[in-house]
């Protein structure tokens, strides 16, 4: 068990520095900076199943879910704030699994970039990206054939979500929109 979380958490980490390379060299082609990989109405959502564990991540700008890109000052700016949280925290109405069941362990926000003083505290900024990882014990991830994802329902600043998945036998990536919002895994 010890060793498959260890496996687990070296995908994630192998995800991340792999998109943020990807991320370089596109802004880099563009002749941007390379911190340009902030775009606004783009998010990112990367998967990894092994066994009977599947870790989702997703990051994407504050602008594209509470409207803003700095510390909430105002009343209406907190309760947007709380409502992008709650809707985030709820994993189980963001993710839509077919061909297994999947029940969620755990699930961490990160919205400091947005928070006010006193969550911000307790959480760490990231650019002024807003994050979520969640931890799903599946009955059957080799049985898992998609994944749709209702992010889009939820905060009309997204346009598109890039996705990466790796499992133990095969990896792939896909583009999401309103419109396609399904993952293929099989």
């Amino acid at each position: 068990m010890q060793y498959k979380r260890k496996w687990l958490t070296k995908i994630v980490t192998f995800l991340t520095i792999s998109w943020s390379l990807l991320s370089w060299a596109d802004s880099n082609e563009h002749h941007q900076h390379p911190q340009a990989a902030h775009v606004h109405g783009l998010a990112k959502l990367m998967l990894a199943l092994e066994g009977k564990h599947l870790d989702i991540s997703f990051e994407s700008p504050a602008m594209n879910l509470v409207g803003f890109e700095h510390r909430a000052s105002t009343a209406a700016q907190r309760q947007a704030v709380k409502q992008a949280r709650d809707v985030l925290s709820s994993a189980q109405s963001l993710f839509t699994f077919s061909g297994t069941s999947c029940q969620l362990q755990t699930a961490k926000v990160n919205m400091s970039v947005v928070a006010d003083k006193a969550h911000a505290a307790h959480e760490s900024a990231h650019h002024s990206d807003i994050s979520a990882h969640y931890q799903f014990q599946c009955q059957q991830t080799e049985t898992l054939k998609s994944l749709s994802v209702e992010l889009f329902k939820h905060f009309s600043g997204i346009e598109q979500i890039n996705v990466m998945w790796v499992s133990a036998k095969e990896q792939g990536a896909s583009v999401l929109r309103a419109n396609t919002k399904q993952i293929q895994l099989r």
